[in-house]
């Protein structure tokens, strides 16, 4: 399951492709952490219905990344895939590609610019057997890879099972967690904003 859902217009697809094989090299686990449709190891595979597995991998993430320009701004998808996000109450990161005025509807985020003064980088990358390159301000680029890269403490910090207890179970059924239990803690946001989301259209 994918952590971070990228919604771009297809107008940007070369800077979301770049996006994504920036962050994975920066941390090789984000290649599958990230969903990108068209990704040909980890997006939509044929014989799929494109909208449903859309709406089931925006569903399932943590984090929505909308690559902002004047194009997304008008793509009714992208507009949906946002609305479907503030309504699960997901974290959205609004990413400018383009110095435009960004739209009211997802000013209230703080966002991330990947343009402007300053040192650059140019991120080099095969789509579709073509060799490509988007350059990308490297100022945007650390920011995304703080909240992205190595984020902090996860289950792979933690050892399991236990050393001193091979054969401890992860389900404690009602048992309380201990400290030994860190490994297991995790890997539940998403299936909390899932459920918030879904509590919310039930009160609605």
């Amino acid at each position: 399951m994918s952590r971070i859902f990228f919604s771009y217009s297809r107008k940007n697809v070369l800077e979301a492709v770049a996006l994504k094989e920036w962050l994975s090299r920066q941390d090789p686990s984000l290649e599958f952490d990230i969903f990108l449709d068209l990704d040909e190891r980890t997006g939509i595979r044929l014989a799929t219905k494109w909208r449903d597995a859309l709406e089931k991998a925006s569903a399932r993430c943590e984090y929505v990344v909308c690559l902002y320009s004047p194009d997304w701004a008008r793509s009714p998808e992208c507009q949906r895939e946002l609305d479907n996000a503030d309504f699960a109450k997901k974290l959205i990161i609004p990413v400018r590609l383009v110095d435009e005025p960004i739209d009211d509807r997802i000013a209230k985020w703080q966002w991330v610019d990947l343009f402007g003064p300053g040192p650059q980088e140019t991120v080099a990358f095969t789509h579709q057997g073509r060799a490509e390159s988007v350059v990308f301000a490297q100022a945007g680029l650390r920011s995304l890879a703080k909240l992205f890269v190595n984020p902090g403490d996860g289950p792979e910090t933690f050892d399991w099972p236990p050393p001193n207890e091979p054969g401890r179970s992860p389900y404690r059924g009602w048992e309380p967690l201990k400290e030994v239990d860190a490994a297991a803690f995790y890997g539940r946001d998403a299936e909390i904003a899932q459920s918030l989301g879904h509590v919310n259209r039930m009160r609605q």
